[in-house]
């Protein structure tokens, strides 16, 4: 670490910016800047640097007046009230003894003002002290000295403070517990009683002088080491006793800390493996995902198509609808015509008409069964009629008697005796066809 971060201090600790003497010894008004918290004194002797440490530190922190208290350098130069004088009597004076405290975190225009007034008397025996704290800044937000350059009397201060700060008056142990809440919040009373007599200590004039004559670095640092060290008072039993619960709940602290480091590790680990797991699995995920997509898409595209070939097959059923109308329409006007028909004459004419047709047809087979009776009738014979009469022939092969046609009974008028047909004295209006006859050639043509 660096000395300027060392000297600089936490960020949200309180450090004295300014502090100050109003009326005091033989300063009129006199204000001290510091620089990071330190001040420093340069000046001859009898210049008054001892005389302003011994008025403001660590006075306006313990409100403590003794002697050996404000000496810084062990022997007794007299009270606070002969120093606010300048060692004179006979003359009353009030002065004012200041400190203002700024910290780096938190609003940059926080400041915290402590600061006490204090009366002597004319015959200098008393000290009358009253305490404030403020969060003004002596000289800007608060003045300390009316139009005549004189220091305000306290109700004009209280006045002042009005709203801004508190006027403890005469409260020593009020006044120390709001400068130890505000500017020291973790120590106790004890604690801060403890470190102001450090304070005391080092603030020594032979400390300075013992140091120097130590010799080397390191023995300067030792011998300042034992000068701390004996500025110390001894510890309280009950002071031990919290250090080593303290120290005792450290070690617990570590071994927690040491098992949540060890569970962290497992939980890293674990982390690890189930983010990978995750990541397979939020992959597999993905890739169902864009599978289930393209499936969605084909889907939507066959849904598409067919929603086009529904609506075609729609307007289709419509077109037919429309055409089964009509032709049903149609069906009705036919049957509607048809029956107009029936019931006209000309269908009873066409009735009459395809019933002589079939007459006809039936006399057409009639003629054609008698042409085929004539035609047979007119085949000549090989035998006499009477060693015939009454006898079916029978045929023998291909060379029968009457060729390849079958034996039959011979004609009624070849019952009757007549030997030809038709007789002499008859002759038809027309040429006869006569068919084609095959004889067999074993038999004579009869003669007719």
């Amino acid at each position: 670490m660096s000395a300027d971060k060392l000297l600089s201090g936490a960020p949200d600790r309180w450090q004295p910016s300014r502090c100050g003497v109003v009326n005091a010894w033989q300063y009129a008004n006199e204000t001290l800047q510091m620089e990071r918290g330190r001040l420093l004194l340069h000046g001859p002797n009898g210049s008054g640097k001892t005389m302003l440490l011994e008025m403001l530190w660590p006075f306006l922190l313990d409100t403590s007046i003794r002697p050996s208290h404000l000496s810084t350098g062990g022997t007794d130069r007299g009270t606070l009230a002969a120093r606010l004088t300048g060692y004179t009597t006979g003359q009353a004076r009030t002065s004012f003894l200041w400190a203002e405290f700024t910290r780096r975190s938190g609003d940059p225009g926080e400041v915290f003002t402590i600061g006490v007034r204090c009366r002597v008397p004319a015959s200098g025996t008393s000290l009358e002290r009253r305490w404030f704290t403020t969060d003004q800044r002596i000289g800007a937000d608060l003045s300390l000295l009316d139009a005549e350059q004189r220091p305000i009397s306290a109700e004009d201060l209280a006045a002042r403070l009005e709203g801004r700060g508190t006027m403890w008056g005469a409260d020593d142990a009020g006044y120390r517990r709001a400068v130890r809440e505000r500017l020291y919040i973790d120590h106790t009373e004890e604690s801060m009683d403890r470190l102001i007599e450090t304070i005391r200590v080092v603030r020594q004039k032979e400390i300075t002088s013992r140091i120097a004559k130590s010799g080397s670095a390191r023995a300067q640092a030792r011998e300042l080491a034992g000068l701390l060290t004996a500025a110390l008072p001894p510890l309280d039993a009950r002071e031990v006793e919290r250090a080593a619960a303290g120290f005792e709940r450290l070690d617990r602290r570590r071994a927690a800390i040491e098992d949540l480091e060890r569970q962290q590790h497992v939980l890293a680990t674990l982390g690890t493996a189930a983010t990978a797991a995750a990541r397979v699995q939020l992959l597999r995920v993905a890739l169902t995902a864009r599978s289930t997509q393209t499936r969605l898409d084909d889907v939507t595209r066959e849904e598409r198509r067919a929603d086009e070939a529904l609506t075609s097959a729609s307007g289709a059923v419509e077109r037919l609808d429309a055409e089964l109308g009509t032709a049903e329409r149609a069906h009705e006007d036919a049957r509607s015509a048809l029956f107009a028909l029936k019931e006209s004459r000309a269908y009873a004419d066409a009735q009459q008409l395809i019933t002589l047709g079939e007459k006809v047809t039936v006399l057409a087979e009639v003629a054609r069964g008698a042409a085929r009776l004539v035609a047979t009738a007119r085949r000549p014979w090989t035998r006499p009629v009477a060693a015939t009469a009454g006898r079916r022939r029978t045929s023998t092969g291909p060379a029968s008697s009457w060729g390849r046609r079958p034996a039959c009974s011979p004609p009624r008028w070849a019952r009757l005796g007549w030997t030809r047909w038709p007789p002499a004295r008859w002759s038809p209006p027309t040429p006869w066809p006569r068919p084609p006859l095959r004889w067999s050639a074993a038999e004579p043509r009869q003669p007719r």
